[in-house]
């Protein structure tokens, strides 16, 4: 059969026609992609509700499409996660892109998926799109790892009590010791005053660094946030390190008969911002693998000094040192040489803490020749000093003060300390005498005690003098005084925290009057 020409007139610079396609609405489009798309995907409306879900959705929920569309999203969203989820929705719909939001959804079975969500306002439609990710095993992982960490802290402060309760016994030592040596110098005919007031020092002093020993181990295990907004002198950091591990590279390593010298070397402006919680975390556990590198005893030295827009920081040790191998693994999650003593955690928290911060670590190291540890930080930009806000008193210099504290004994003594400071002090034994109290007699300052017993606590006193009596001062006194955040505590309208044991000097210098 001949195939006749088309008649029909082409120009003659045209192309050939091309074959019909059929191409797809957008409305295909969008079902295509939404069904073929391996992660879950949904529309919602910004009155809170799905309008649209793929079968990946389905898949992670157990819910079928026609169980979820025209519903409420947080009506899937666990209860301790739907108030985010409700403020992230009210956001989108003021056209603001959602950051990758992780929230609980609950499960058609009744489990919940992490699953975190980014999604982008489409406020013409008054709709947004989410993309979704399934990230509960990340977050049973993160969770696993917070509570191996916590257990190596633990191990930490296992470590450090013991040493801790080393030092107190001495101190309860010289103070039942020195206490009857005193009773009979003053039982003498005649009383032998001289001696007595000596050995009373020795009381002192012995009672107070008790106090700091305790006060330096509820400084290590106290909560924290762990934010970087905290203005930190390194140096003053680096001092109390050397305190707080003292019981663990002094005592507890003299009692298995090796020596160990520690030494703190500082010079220059060494402010940081960061933490200092997470950073006396860091040169607490990098002592702490100091100490454990000196099986025969041997030298640490921790310095710091400022290098141009950052400060510098060494931990150094005389001890047995690391192959090439262990040094390139230090860093990594779970990796010991401590055989079932370790956890493998404490330089991974370090070398996270240190990376938060802005800084840098580096370790060098060799066997049988000692470790050096070196950490570089940001250095803080300076700051004006600003001048300690005092208590303001009467042209007599007298203040009239309220102790409260559910111990009878403890009130006699403070107030006896305030009156032989000049002060008009009393004392009652509860918050609610305390309020009956302010009702009738006006108070400059008030000194309260954090556990009061059955009834009022320091934290309700506080509270219902700033509502009754703003202008009164107050402190808190306490022997939980260094597990207190002070930001928190002055946020609550605290003036100071007092921790106990304190003295007469504490007392002094707290209510002392401005300088000029």
């Amino acid at each position: 059969m001949d195939i006749l020409p088309d008649p029909s007139p082409r120009p003659v610079d045209a192309a050939p026609m091309a074959p019909a396609v059929h191409r797809p609405t957008s409305r295909i489009d969008h079902e295509l992609f939404f069904s073929l798309a391996l992660d879950p995907l949904y529309v919602g409306g910004f009155d809170g509700t799905f309008q649209h879900v793929n079968p990946a959705f389905e898949r992670t929920l157990g819910y079928a499409a026609a169980e979820l569309l025209g519903h409420q999203l947080v009506e899937f969203i666990h209860p301790d996660d739907q108030a985010i989820a409700k403020a992230e929705i009210e956001q989108l719909a003021r056209g603001v892109s959602a950051t990758p939001l992780v929230t609980q959804y609950v499960r058609s079975d009744g489990t919940s998926r992490h699953l975190e969500w980014t999604a982008t306002p489409i406020v013409d439609d008054g709709v947004f799109y989410a993309v979704v990710r399934d990230v509960t095993g990340r977050k049973e992982a993160e969770r696993q790892y917070a509570a191996l960490a916590q257990g190596e802290r633990l191990r930490t402060v296992g470590q450090m009590a013991s040493g801790v309760a080393h030092d107190l016994n001495q101190a309860l030592a010289l103070v039942a010791g020195y206490g009857d040596l005193a009773k009979q110098a003053l039982e003498q005919a005649p009383p032998d005053v001289v001696a007595a007031r000596d050995m009373l020092a020795t009381i002192v002093q012995a009672a107070y660094e008790g106090g700091q020993s305790i006060a330096r181990l509820l400084t290590f295990v106290r909560p924290q946030a762990h934010d970087t907004g905290e203005r930190i002198e390194l140096g003053e950091l680096l001092q109390d390190v050397a305190q707080l591990t003292a019981p663990r590279w002094r005592g507890a390593a003299q009692a298995e008969g090796r020596a160990i010298d520690l030494g703190v070397d500082i010079a220059g402006d060494l402010a940081v911002d960061g933490s200092a919680a997470a950073l006396r975390d860091v040169f607490t556990n990098l002592v702490f693998n100091a100490v454990d590198a000196l099986p025969d005893g041997g030298t640490i030295r921790l310095h710091a000094r400022p290098i141009g827009v950052r400060v510098m920081c060494e931990v150094t040790d005389s001890g047995i040192g690391m192959t090439p191998e262990v040094q390139a693994r230090i860093f990594d999650p779970f990796f010991t040489t401590k055989g079932h003593r370790g956890t493998g955690l404490g330089l991974a928290m370090v070398h996270g803490i240190v990376e938060r911060h802005g800084g840098q670590i580096a370790v060098e190291s060799a066997s049988g020749r000692g470790t050096t540890f070196r950490l570089f930080f940001p250095a803080a930009p300076s700051v004006a000093p600003v001048a300690a806000t005092r208590v303001e008193r009467a042209a007599t210099g007298s203040l009239r003060i309220l102790v409260i504290d559910d111990v009878d004994p403890i009130v006699d003594m403070a107030v006896l300390m305030l009156r032989n400071a000049g002060h008009d002090a009393t004392g009652v034994s509860s918050g609610e005498a305390a309020l009956e109290r302010l009702a009738v007699e006006p108070c400059d300052v008030v000194i309260s005690d954090m556990g009061l017993g059955a009834g009022m606590n320091g934290w309700d006193v506080v509270a219902a003098i700033r509502a009754r009596h703003p202008n009164i001062r107050i402190y808190l006194a306490t022997g939980w005084g260094a597990g207190i955040d002070p930001l928190h505590a002055a946020a609550l309208g605290v003036s100071a925290v007092l921790s106990k044991p304190y003295r007469i000097r504490d007392l002094r210098r707290l209510l002392e009057p401005p300088t000029e």
